[in-house]
């Protein structure tokens, strides 16, 4: 419900900055893999975009905000998105599909779609 979007976004504020400490801190330890500290960042970010997504009151017009979150989570850690601009939309199929099946439960299509729209480093 519209009046309910400012605590809920508060609360997932307070999430994000909590998920970035921990990724910085991942991300500092040389005892984590390269690959572990990747995946992880993608958790992150595909978890905040649908959250946003799902809180956002605007059915059209959250969607750039929510892929800059990506973008800049990704990208803090060098991570950078390719094939997938913050403007237009990513592709459908998968884009819609993979939010949708990360409600209801199943994260990993958008985060495989994320994972393979990232420039190798």
């Amino acid at each position: 419900m519209p009046e309910s979007v400012g605590v809920e976004m508060v609360s997932i504020a307070t999430a994000i900055r909590e998920a970035i400490e921990a990724l910085d801190s991942l991300h500092r330890d040389r005892h984590v893999t390269p690959s572990d500290r990747l995946v992880t960042a993608v958790k992150v970010a595909c978890s905040t975009l649908e959250a946003v997504l799902r809180v956002h009151p605007y059915a059209n017009g959250n969607g750039h905000a929510c892929r800059f979150i990506v973008w800049a989570t990704l990208g803090r850690y060098g991570y950078w998105p390719r094939n997938w601009p913050i403007e237009p939309r990513p592709p459908d199929p998968p884009y819609t599909a993979a939010i949708v099946q990360y409600r209801n439960g199943d994260p990993v299509p958008l985060e495989e779609f994320v994972l393979t729209n990232l420039v190798p480093s």
